[in-house]
């Protein structure tokens, strides 16, 4: 892997970390992975009022903050109102997954999981993977949700759900 792989892609990311050193460790990460544009949230709360102003190539956040965590963050984040930017790829890192956790958050369309401590070889993995295969989405109501790969066609429709 090259020193900087996602050079020359003008991404623009959001970290979403509460841990400040954290936070920076990863947007750090994000700059030597040649991630042009790094921006940062403090908690899920913060990460929303961002994306509603801008939109990212993807998302980076930990899944246990306070007051909004990462699963309540990409649940609200999936909502109509945000647009196009209700599906972008979101990659979840945390120290303490559990199977549920790993469970609700591809049921909301989480692209990709990253256990702490993160690489950098490793972040920049996830995150090429969600960005250049992202989850499919279809809009239900005033959510949207992801494709299961049940529902698509042969041809990369999907079937009518419910």
């Amino acid at each position: 892997m090259s020193q900087a792989p996602l050079a020359g892609r003008n991404l623009s990311v959001l970290v979403v970390e509460d841990q400040e050193m954290m936070r920076r460790l990863l947007s750090d990460m994000l700059l030597l992975l040649g991630v042009e544009d790094v921006h940062e949230a403090a908690d899920g709360r913060e990460a929303l009022d961002i994306v509603a102003a801008r939109p990212f190539d993807a998302i980076v956040t930990d899944l246990t903050m306070a007051p909004v965590d990462g699963l309540a963050f990409l649940r609200t984040l999936r909502h109509a109102r945000f647009g196009e930017r209700a599906v972008c790829p979101v990659v979840m890192v945390t120290g303490h997954a559990s199977p549920r956790s790993v469970m609700a958050a591809r049921a909301l369309g989480c692209a990709q999981f990253l256990a702490k401590p993160v690489t950098r070889e490793d972040l920049g993995k996830r995150l090429r993977r969600a960005i250049d295969a992202p989850v499919r989405f279809v809009l239900e109501g005033e959510m949207y949700r992801p494709v299961l790969p049940a529902e698509q066609t042969d041809d990369g429709g999907v079937w009518m759900v419910g």
